[in-house]
């Protein structure tokens, strides 16, 4: 079970789009909480995870590690996309040993775009980096540790 954090900066939309890919997850009991870190968005973000039930937490990633529910965090770029076979990657991967893992989004069209990636960490080891909202820095602190993509 994971706790998703999403940092998020006026990106009402992608959240609208990211939380619709995981709520097959949610309800599989895959994911156990959802928090968006927020680094002051002036659109309708607020309101948007009232309604949908995600805590949104005023601060960096770090911050919304702490009241994370579950010992393993999914943390997600809002404009990650999922589909079927990407919650079922991850629905494999964790009936197995956890390990830090980079977990790859579905593959947007176009001849050189990339997959956005999300990182997946225990919350103790997590909670020993600086605070930040930038998922790529996340990403460069922790590839030491991070060996594997799926």
């Amino acid at each position: 079970m994971f706790s998703v954090l999403i940092p998020a900066r006026n990106q009402f939309e992608d959240l609208q789009r990211l939380l619709s890919d995981l709520t097959p997850a949610a309800v599989d009991g895959l994911i156990r909480d959802v928090l968006v870190a927020d680094n002051g968005s002036e659109d309708p973000t607020a309101i948007f995870c009232e309604d949908a039930g995600v805590d949104l937490v005023q601060g960096g990633l770090v911050a919304a590690a702490r009241i994370a529910k579950s010992n393993w965090l999914l943390i997600l770029p809002a404009t990650f996309r999922a589909d079927s076979d990407r919650l079922k990657a991850l629905l494999d991967l964790s009936r197995g040993p956890l390990l830090p893992s980079r977990y790859a989004g579905v593959k947007p069209k176009g001849w050189l775009a990339r997959p956005a990636l999300g990182l997946i960490i225990s919350k103790t080891e997590f909670l020993t980096s600086d605070e930040t909202w930038d998922l790529s820095l996340v990403m460069k602190r922790f590839s030491k540790s991070v060996r594997r993509t799926f």
